[in-house]
C-alpha cells in the first residue's frame, strides 16, 4: 500500500511537472517596491515619475530608493532606456530598440546609472543614482525615457532549459524619467514610412510602419484603417485602436488584423486615419506582395504552426501516458483491496 502511494505521488508530481513545462521558471521576488525622491526641479509635483525642467550646462542626481520588505536578501538589477513605441501605438519604457533617425540628442546620452546591480539586505533600503550632465546639451520638446528595477534573490538566479533559454518570472517596476528644457511649442507631425508583411504571433500580417518625427509625446491617439484586395475589393485586414500613445522622435509598426493566417499575391490598398487631439492623419497607399514573398511568408506560418503544434502533441502524449498509468494503478489498488475482501 505504502509502495502504491509512492508511486502515485511521483507520478502525480511528474503530470504536474509536464504539464508546466511551458512556464518552469525563477520564483517571483516581488516583496519590494521603489520610491522617487522628486527633485526641486521637478514640473508637475502630482505625478509619481520624474517630470524634469533642466538647463543646460548643469549637472544634478537623482535618487531613487529600493526597499526590501521580504525576509531574504534581494539582487535587484537595474536599467536605463530611451523610450520607444511598440505596436499598434504603445509606447513603452523598457525596451531597447535602434533609435529613430529624427532623435537627436537622446535622453541616454545626458542621463547614466552609476550601478546596474545592487545587494538589498531583508527590511533594508539602499539607493541608486542617475547622473544627468547637460554640459554642451540643449534641445527642445522632451526627452523621454524609463528606468525599470528587476529584483531576484540572492539565492533565485534565472535558470536556464537545456538549450540554454534563460527562462525567468521576474517582478519588475518600471519608473517614467521625462525632461524638457524650454516651453516652445511644438506641433505633432506623424510621416507614413512604408507597408510590408511580417510574421507576427505565428499569423501573417499586414504591417504600416509610421514615424514621429517630434520631440512630442502624443497621448490619447486612436487608429483605424484597413488593408483592402484591388482586385476583388475584400477588405483583409483592419486596425482599431483607442487611447494609444507614441513616444517622442520614435516609429512604431501599425498591425492589421485579418480572418486568415496567410497572405495571397497580389496588389493591396492601404486606408489608415490616426487621430490626436485635433490633428488628423490620413494616409493612402498600394502594396504589392510577389509570389516569392507570398510563398516565403506563408511557409514560415506553416513551419511556426509545425513546431507548435509538435510541441502540443508531445506534451498531450506525455500527459496522456501519466494519466494511463494512474488509472492503471487506480485500477490495480482496486483489484487488491477486492482480493483481499475475498480472502
Amino acid at each position: 500500500m505504502k509502495k502504491n502511494k509512492t508511486i502515485m505521488a511521483m507520478i502525480l508530481t511528474m503530470l504536474i511537472m509536464v504539464t508546466q513545462i511551458n512556464i518552469v521558471r525563477a520564483d517571483a521576488y516581488d516583496k519590494f517596491s521603489i520610491n522617487p525622491i522628486i527633485p526641486e526641479n521637478q514640473i508637475n509635483q502630482n505625478v509619481g515619475y520624474f517630470d524634469l525642467d533642466l538647463k543646460p550646462n548643469t549637472k544634478q542626481t537623482l535618487t531613487i530608493e529600493i526597499i526590501n520588505q521580504g525576509d531574504e536578501p534581494m539582487n535587484a538589477t537595474v536599467s536605463l532606456v530611451d523610450a520607444t513605441t511598440n505596436n499598434n501605438a504603445m509606447k513603452q519604457f523598457s525596451t531597447v530598440k535602434a533609435p529613430d533617425a529624427s532623435l537627436s540628442t537622446p535622453l541616454t546620452s545626458f542621463a547614466t546609472l552609476r550601478e546596474e546591480q545592487i545587494e538589498v539586505a531583508p527590511h533594508a533600503t539602499e539607493n541608486i543614482y542617475i547622473d544627468i550632465d547637460t554640459t554642451d546639451v540643449d534641445f527642445e520638446g522632451i526627452r523621454l525615457g524609463g528606468i525599470t528595477v528587476i529584483a531576484d534573490t540572492l539565492n533565485n538566479k534565472d535558470t536556464s532549459n537545456a538549450s540554454g533559454v534563460t527562462l525567468n518570472n521576474r517582478v519588475a517596476y518600471t519608473l517614467g524619467l521625462q525632461t524638457r528644457m524650454h516651453d516652445t511649442p511644438i506641433k505633432s507631425n506623424l510621416n507614413y514610412v512604408k507597408t510590408d508583411i511580417d510574421v507576427i504571433d505565428l499569423d501573417a500580417h499586414f504591417v504600416s510602419v509610421i514615424q514621429n518625427d517630434q520631440p512630442v509625446l502624443m497621448n490619447g491617439v486612436s487608429l483605424h484603417g484597413s488593408i483592402s484586395d484591388t482586385k476583388t475589393g475584400k477588405v483583409v485586414g483592419m486596425v482599431d485602436k483607442k487611447n494609444g500613445s507614441i513616444a517622442p522622435n520614435t516609429n512604431f509598426n501599425v498591425v492589421y488584423t485579418g480572418d486568415r493566417q496567410t497572405i495571397d499575391a497580389g496588389t493591396y490598398a492601404i486606408d489608415l486615419e490616426i487621430k490626436h487631439e485635433s490633428d488628423v492623419w490620413h494616409f493612402k497607399d498600394t502594396f504589392t506582395v510577389s509570389e516569392d514573398a507570398s510563398a516565403s511568408i506563408n511557409d514560415d506560418v506553416v513551419s511556426f504552426e509545425q513546431n507548435a503544434n509538435i510541441l502540443t502533441w508531445i506534451l498531450l502524449g506525455i500527459m496522456g501516458v501519466m494519466l494511463m498509468i494512474i488509472f492503471f494503478l487506480l485500477w490495480k489498488r482496486h483489484n487488491d483491496k477486492e482480493n483481499q475482501t475475498s480472502h
